[in-house]
């Protein structure tokens, strides 16, 4: 299960095909896409499973793993703790 960190304040803005998000925590900003900042707001509203943001369409099968990677390096999101 994944979740936006807590804190995470989601502070965006797009322009058409990009968006750029501001990390509250970090002090960084990240050039985007849409579809992830529906999936970062997905995940700030409730803790999904990688085979639940599938299923719900945020990403594909073979994407997601890698794209909740990436999330997770640039210090958006966080694995629920056990």
């Amino acid at each position: 299960m994944w979740r936006v960190r807590s804190g995470q304040e989601l502070l965006h803005r797009c322009w058409g095909h990009e968006c750029v998000l501001y990390n509250n925590l970090s002090g960084s900003t990240h050039l985007l896409d849409p579809a992830t900042i529906d999936l970062l707001a997905c995940l700030a509203e409730q803790a999904m499973s990688p085979a639940a943001l599938v299923d719900e369409g945020y990403a594909e099968a073979g994407d997601i793993g890698a794209l909740l990677r990436d999330l997770e390096l640039l210090h958006l999101i966080e694995p629920l703790p056990c």
